[in-house]
């Protein structure tokens, strides 16, 4: 047996989102370990409920670092995957009469706490560094652009704004609202300058 790992993100932050149950806040991150396909992968999750098969067990969610580095997590996740294949040898899937349920042997159970203390205590994900993260626009635009001025064209705002992204992200900084938000932000600055 051989699980799958799905986690493949070219930047670190390209697990960073707004909450959208809670703007100006970040998403929270999960890994989910699904025992049924063998298969592990992570995303952002903000629902409320608990997904059904997380509910019926046979799949695992277990929140991650909001500032896990996602450019490096298919590594750490791949030296994760010896102690998951040991978790999934106890696990066996059981119909209980109206579902089909998830059962780990106490075994698993151990080690399955034990995996969700690690993560939790920072043991197996890289982050990013400490100035790095999400971003408000009014945050990351504490001082004026360079090159903004009263007389600056739309084009010339557009351009700033997409140098300011990618600025950004070779910080591993990520900007809510992305290329609109920042335009548009942009544009209220050269209002303010031209009054």
């Amino acid at each position: 047996m051989v699980f799958e790992n799905k986690i493949n993100f070219s930047n670190a932050t390209g697990l960073l989102e707004e909450n959208p149950m809670n703007l100006g806040h970040q998403a929270p991150i999960y890994l989910f370990i699904d025992w049924e396909n063998e298969t592990v992968d992570a995303y952002t999750y903000c629902d409320n409920s608990t997904p059904g098969d997380v509910y019926h067990g046979k799949r695992s969610m277990i929140r991650l670092p909001g500032e896990v580095n996602a450019a490096l997590m298919r590594e750490d996740v791949d030296k994760l995957l010896p102690m998951i294949e040991k978790i999934f040898a106890g696990y066996e899937s059981k119909w209980n009469g109206s579902n089909w349920k998830g059962t780990f042997n106490e075994e698993s159970m151990d080690l399955i706490g034990k995996l969700i203390y690690d993560i939790e205590e920072g043991d197996y994900f890289s982050t990013i560094d400490y100035w790095g993260g999400l971003y408000d626009v009014h945050d990351y635009f504490v001082d004026r652009p360079e090159g903004l001025t009263a007389a600056s064209t739309d084009e010339e705002i557009e351009k700033i704004a997409e140098e300011s992204i990618q600025n950004a992200l070779g910080d591993d900084i990520k900007i809510i609202g992305g290329n609109g938000r920042v335009i548009e932000h942009l544009k209220q600055l050269r209002e303010e300058l031209s009054e």
